[in-house]
């Protein structure tokens, strides 16, 4: 018997049962969607799937139009592609303001969108305990 490896298996329900099943080899997304498939049923699955991947889209699609209307990334002095240019293009990013454009300011709120929204939640998350943890402390009674 080997150590569980959460890298290297997946564990999702496989019957009625409830007992859980590992796969051999890593991430058997299939396996797992064919196990939500169940679990869900057909409808909540294509309505969530089909909802989820309408959401990417609605969010992706305006932004490489963008992309491609401006001209970025080569125009403004990144030659970073593909996969692991989010932080490059974040930085280089500043250079759409300077000129003011329509199309550029629009391509600068939609770069900074999501890390804005991530630096709240998180924000408001530690906020939250925080106080939750000043409130509840045991104060010294007066008399």
């Amino acid at each position: 018997m080997t150590a569980y490896d959460p890298l290297r298996t997946s564990a999702c329900l496989s019957d009625d049962s409830g007992q859980l099943r590992s796969y051999e080899y890593p991430m058997d997304w299939f396996g797992e969607m064919k196990d939500l498939y169940r679990v869900m049923g057909p409808s909540r699955f294509i309505v969530f799937f089909g909802g989820l991947t309408a959401i990417i889209l609605a969010f992706v699609a305006p932004g490489i139009w963008l992309m491609h209307e401006t001209s970025w990334p080569e125009a403004y002095g990144s030659n970073c592609h593909g996969r692991g240019c989010w932080l490059n293009y974040l930085y280089h990013s500043p250079k759409l303001l300077s000129n003011g454009q329509t199309y550029e300011l629009l391509l600068f709120a939609w770069l900074w969108f999501l890390p804005l929204v991530l630096g709240l939640l998180i924000g408001t998350v530690l906020l939250r305990r925080w106080l939750k943890r000043r409130r509840s402390r045991i104060r010294p009674l007066e008399y």
